[in-house]
């Protein structure tokens, strides 16, 4: 959820009053026992078409792959951004191979608000 609909959040209870939530600002975060991650790319108002939570068991939705090993190699002469002409630095070149995708798309669902 967007922070601010974790904050609007907060505010709800059930019949009886007690908040339905522990949305602490200092804690884990948890939502009917269930663990409540903010994520700022996802819509921060409630109103129409607006996908305001991803809801579900995410590891079993999604997964990253991270490939074994890392590939250095060094770099005998840098060059200037400014003018393109060497510097007299010398530099390492890094790079690994990460992957990601969803592999249970039944497994999360994300909260759409339909108009009414």
């Amino acid at each position: 959820m967007h922070r601010a609909i974790v904050t609007a959040t907060r505010n709800l209870g059930d019949a009886t009053g007690d908040p339905v939530t522990h949305l602490a600002s200092g804690g884990p975060m948890q939502l009917r026992n269930r663990d409540v991650f903010k994520y700022s790319k996802l819509d921060s108002t409630v109103a129409d078409n607006n996908e305001i939570a991803v809801c579900g068991d995410i590891r079993s939705a999604y997964r990253i792959n991270d490939r074994l090993g890392v590939t250095v190699e060094r770099v005998p002469m840098l060059f200037d951004t400014a003018n393109n002409r060497p510097n007299g630095k010398r530099g390492w070149y890094a790079r690994k191979r990460v992957g990601a995708g969803v592999v249970n798309g039944n497994a999360a669902r994300v909260l759409q608000v339909l108009p009414a």
